[in-house]
């Protein structure tokens, strides 16, 4: 069996699985950031926006029946 042949059959060994495990790595990172954003400002911005109109739900009602005696 010539050299050559013997290096094309070679297995690569760690170097492909480097590869691979880095861009696991990346996209598991690059999917935390976004999902991160998403549950921390996009969520709370839609629930804020969507609530704007009732007062139940705005973040000030707590001091405001506070001041007038919870009536």
């Amino acid at each position: 069996m010539s050299k050559r042949t013997h290096a094309e059959n070679r297995d690569p060994g760690r170097t492909g699985d480097v590869g691979r495990s880095r861009s696991v790595l990346v996209a598991f990172v690059a999917t935390t950031i976004v999902l991160h954003g998403i549950f921390t400002v996009g969520l709370p911005a839609m629930i804020l926006g969507l609530t704007r109109g009732l007062a139940i739900l705005n973040p000030d009602i707590g001091a405001t029946r506070w001041r007038t005696g919870f009536g």
